[in-house]
């Protein structure tokens, strides 16, 4: 008798360990129809335009310190040496902390695990394995990349017309447009994907999984944000170097 419990207790658990195995199967599927590539160019561009501010402003306040006149603008070769040496420093430590080793899947997949039971799980996957479900997964994408890019701008860490930073703007715009034509569909001879978007499970899973999606990417831009002023700080004698190289052609009258 006590054998016959010990096989059905391996049999239990080993049922238990397939099923689990096969709910993970059904996450990771799910999680690999979706990217944050707008979210990581909009990264980009906020990474670049902060590197810039933090830097100008240390370089004018500089200025202002030791009297270094009008000539010590945005124009001084040295100026120009100053954010050209470290700026790049500060935005590949931003980066670098962003960069998605994988983090955005695992993310993806701990919003939806506690959210759907395995049938559920099934439907999401059926609807989004369809020529419409893709083009619906891309545009789910869109919308959470739009919620970051307002969290951005609204709070003025993104701006427009930022000199310096106008790579990175073209890179993000090229990225969107990507995910525009990877949207284009005729949702009208498909009504299947408009009911997945107001009926349960897909309206929780745009809805919810979205929102959770926004707070991860906020909080890993806030990190390695974090990251950036702190490597200016680490780094700043590469500033500071040519801010002497240009009191010391001042003083020679060059």
């Amino acid at each position: 008798m006590p054998h016959l419990f010990t096989l059905v207790l391996v049999f239990v658990s080993c049922a238990a360990h397939g099923a689990d195995a096969a709910r993970q199967t059904r996450l990771e599927e799910l999680a690999a129809m979706h990217d944050v590539v707008i979210p990581q160019a909009w990264a980009d561009l906020y990474f670049k335009q902060e590197a810039l501010r933090v830097t100008r402003k240390h370089l004018l306040a500089a200025g202002r310190e030791e009297k270094l006149g009008r000539d010590w603008n945005p124009s001084a070769p040295e100026w120009k040496a100053a954010e050209a040496e470290i700026v790049p420093l500060m935005v590949t430590a931003a980066q670098r902390d962003f960069a998605d080793d994988g983090w955005s899947r695992a993310a993806w997949i701990a919003a939806c695990d506690p959210r759907f039971s395995d049938p559920e799980l099934d439907l999401l996957l059926a609807h989004l394995r369809t020529v419409g479900g893709r083009h619906q997964a891309a545009g789910m994408d869109w919308f959470i990349a739009e919620v970051v890019m307002n969290t951005l701008t609204f709070t003025d860490r993104i701006e427009s017309g930022v000199p310096g930073s106008e790579p990175e703007r073209r890179a993000m715009e090229r990225v969107a447009q990507a995910k525009i034509e990877a949207m284009q569909f005729d949702w009208t001879k498909h009504p299947e994907t408009m009911r997945f978007s107001y009926q349960d499970p897909g309206l929780r899973y745009i809805r919810d999984v979205s929102f959770q999606m926004v707070a991860t990417i906020n909080a890993r831009i806030d990190r390695a944000a974090t990251v950036l002023r702190s490597t200016f700080n680490a780094e700043i004698e590469h500033a500071d170097r040519h801010i002497e190289d240009f009191k010391a052609r001042r003083s020679a009258g060059r």
